[in-house]
């Protein structure tokens, strides 16, 4: 790119025109400006930018930026700026924001509560810790969430409440939110009431909006309810009876710091805010009806190369085991479904995979991922389904099965074509996608990479069988039933890591109910040879 030598305040606008401003921060640490951006390799983009759709998004901007600045001997910042000046005004202008109040000016003036002197609210901001990320937050993104804005509302109002000084007009608070946030919008926050005689065609008056208006609303609501000094006991009732459906204060924190920081590699504090907003999360899967896709939306972080390491940990906060699936835990399992369970002796692929699970210097991802495989052909499904809005009826096959667990991609373009043909799979059978496997190697006996793949999100993990623990852990966390296709086998899975929590995973098939007894059989056995152990340690203490 030239001579020229760019600022990092020129990274800063860069990226915010490319619609990447979250990233800033993440260059601006590294002290990345764009005279660098040519020679970042892949390893180190995907390091400042781990989400992969904005990598994609970064690389396309980054080429379109090269191509178009090669016919200039010297490009400059004025140009940077020339492109945030086209992209302000492709921003429609914002909407006011319609609440629920509908009261008239009379009372809109007289129930009005707020803070004299509005001027600076930055004060009032930091004496919070959820203030203090509110402006952290528009420092970084020169924006503000949805999120941010209702806690900058409940902060301001609660505020005014406390200090119980002179009444004033709710304009005052909204210009004073626009004084600190330029990019913020009054009407957000409050817009005048309207008389009818300047209604237009919807001939009434209007009383006034926004969220101000819609908070102010609320309370006056309760304080004409009853006396003003029940309304902290009536406020601190309901507190109580929508804990379980409320966040605390500690979570809302962590929640806007996940929110500020997703993009953000994964750290200790990641990992902190994540373990704090746990317990509310779960109530979350649990309770709603939101598929994957709305909670990857709504946990962005989770969309992150790494973002594996949450689910294990919060399969962990579960507490449903003490069991690990170790690769001697999954030999164990393994030789008990395969014992006294013969593929049939025509089926031409299990006879294939077996061999090759003799192959000399097997590697044990290979070896895992061929287990997998063959644990259909031990274990045919039996489920039929009936497909809504079909007169047919979908008996699942031992390649459904096998496909629901693992699928080998020979060619890294494999890898996108399996994903396609899942969620192919998935809409034609009216069913939705749950969490699979991914390995990909010119033969399954030398396997080079493996992928979880959960909703549209890609997470490459080091090991075949640590693939398929995260896969299974995903379910427990998110709440989601096992497919359709090999739920038998996972159900063994569950019974053999001792699982014994009544959910919707818990099911019962009678021709995998010899297994399930070997299982308990197993268990029993390491229980008393374990009881015994500890018996001749007990004996060996006496003697001495």
């Amino acid at each position: 790119m030239h001579s020229m030598a760019f600022t990092m305040a020129d990274t800063k606008s860069l990226l915010e025109v490319w619609d990447l401003s979250e990233y800033v921060n993440v260059f601006l640490q590294n002290k990345i400006t764009v005279d660098l951006f040519q020679e970042l390799n892949e390893g180190t983009v995907a390091e400042l930018l781990p989400i992969i759709s904005d990598r994609i998004k970064f690389n396309a901007k980054l080429k379109e930026f090269i191509s178009e600045n090669k016919q200039e001997s010297n490009p400059s910042s004025k140009r940077l700026h020339d492109e945030l000046i086209d992209k302000s005004a492709k921003i429609p202008a914002k909407r006011p924001m319609r609440g629920n109040a509908s009261i008239n000016y009379d009372e809109a003036m007289s129930d009005i509560v707020v803070l004299h002197n509005f001027d600076d609210i930055t004060s009032i901001l930091e004496a919070s810790e959820q203030g203090l990320i509110i402006l952290d937050c528009y420092e970084q993104t020169k924006d503000l969430t949805k999120k941010a804005r209702n806690k900058l509302v409940d902060i301001l109002f609660l505020e005014a409440r406390k200090q119980k000084k002179h009444m004033t007009l709710l304009r005052g608070i909204a210009e004073a939110i626009v004084k600190k946030f330029p990019t913020e919008s009054r009407s957000t926050y409050f817009t005048s009431p309207i008389k009818k005689c300047d209604s237009g065609v919807k001939n009434k008056s209007l009383g006034p909006k926004g969220k101000l208006a819609n908070k102010q609303y609320n309370f006056s609501k309760q304080t004409h309810l009853g006396h003003p000094k029940d309304i902290e006991e009536e406020e601190e009732k309901d507190d109580e009876e929508t804990s379980a459906t409320e966040p605390s204060e500690s979570e809302q924190t962590s929640f806007m710091w996940l929110e500020t920081n997703h993009s953000l590699l994964i750290n200790k504090a990641t990992e902190e805010h994540w373990k704090i907003t746990a317990a509310y999360r779960f109530n979350i899967f649990k309770n709603s009806t939101e598929n994957l896709t709305d909670i990857f939306d709504k946990f962005p972080v989770l969309k992150q190369s790494k973002a594996y390491t949450l689910i294990e940990q919060d399969f962990e906060y579960l507490n449903l085991t003490k069991t690990a699936l170790t690769e001697d835990a999954w030999q164990s399992i393994y030789n008990i479904i395969c014992s006294k369970n013969e593929a049939y002796s025509n089926d031409s692929t299990s006879n294939s995979l077996k061999i090759k699970l003799k192959t000399k210097d097997l590697s044990k991802n290979s070896q895992v991922a061929i287990q997998l495989q063959l644990l259909a052909h031990f274990l045919p499904p039996t489920a039929v389904s009936k497909i809504p809005g079909k007169s047919s009826k979908w008996k699942v096959s031992i390649g459904d099965c096998k496909s629901s667990i693992i699928n080998h991609a020979v060619i890294d373009g494999d890898v996108e074509k399996i994903k396609s043909e899942q969620r192919a799979f998935a809409l034609e059978h009216k069913k939705t996608l749950q969490p699979y496997i991914i390995v990909r190697g010119e033969k399954i006996e030398n396997i080079e990479e493996c992928f979880v793949i959960i909703d549209e999100v890609e997470y490459q993990i080091e090991s075949v069988l640590q693939a398929f623990v995260i896969c299974f852990k995903s379910f427990h966390v998110f709440n989601l039933k096992y497919p359709l296709e090999s739920e038998h086998l996972y159900m063994i899975i569950q019974k053999f890591l001792e699982i014994k929590e009544n959910t919707k995973w818990n099911a019962e098939f009678p021709t995998t109910a010899h297994v399930m007894k070997r299982v308990d059989k197993f268990i029993n056995d390491k229980v008393v040879e374990q009881v015994r152990n500890e018996e001749e340690i007990i004996d060996s203490d006496t003697s001495d």
